[in-house]
């Protein structure tokens, strides 16, 4: 079975990130600035979940599903 596809907008923590790497097939961005909300519109086209800050805007599309990190493992939740 395929894992699924997820976007990060900042790199993580070596440990966040091997978490993730056991469950997710993960694009980072590498730039320190934030991505712009189009770049994220478009990278996300192929990818079923996204990890932000609570602070980026992405609104209603598309729909995804979240990513979240607690107490070392992955939790997949339904559409944002």
């Amino acid at each position: 079975m395929a894992k699924p596809k997820v976007f990060a907008t900042h790199s993580l923590f070596d440990a966040a990130r091997s978490i993730l790497q056991e469950s997710c097939e993960v694009e980072y961005w590498a730039k320190p600035e934030r991505p712009p909300r189009e770049e994220v519109l478009r990278r996300l086209k192929d990818k079923e979940g996204l990890i932000c800050l609570l602070t980026e805007k992405i609104n209603e599309e598309p729909r995804i599903h979240q990513v979240c990190l607690m107490r070392r493992r992955l939790i997949l939740r339904g559409p944002c």
